[in-house]
């Protein structure tokens, strides 16, 4: 299981209407990764993980692992592909 500590966000590199995508460091490894962060909104299932896990492709990024963050604002999911 991964949470907020493994991870060492660099820099945002990105904005959507949906969330936000940083460069961030696995601590462990030293590995670059990218880690979108987006709101979840307990009215609504978010099902991006669910999603991404289906698709297979040269181009698509594999989801590595996901953590929950509690900000001011709400609950963030952080997915880290």
């Amino acid at each position: 299981m991964m949470t907020a500590y493994d991870i060492e966000l660099l820099e945002m590199i990105g904005q959507g209407t949906f969330g936000k995508v940083f460069k961030g460091r696995l601590k462990k490894t030293g590995e670059i990764v990218a880690v979108k962060k987006v709101f979840q909104d307990p009215k609504y299932k978010n099902r991006e993980v669910e999603i991404v896990n289906m698709l297979k492709g040269d181009f698509v990024m594999k989801v590595m692992g996901t953590y929950s963050t509690f900000e001011e604002g709400g609950q963030f999911l952080n997915i880290v592909m």
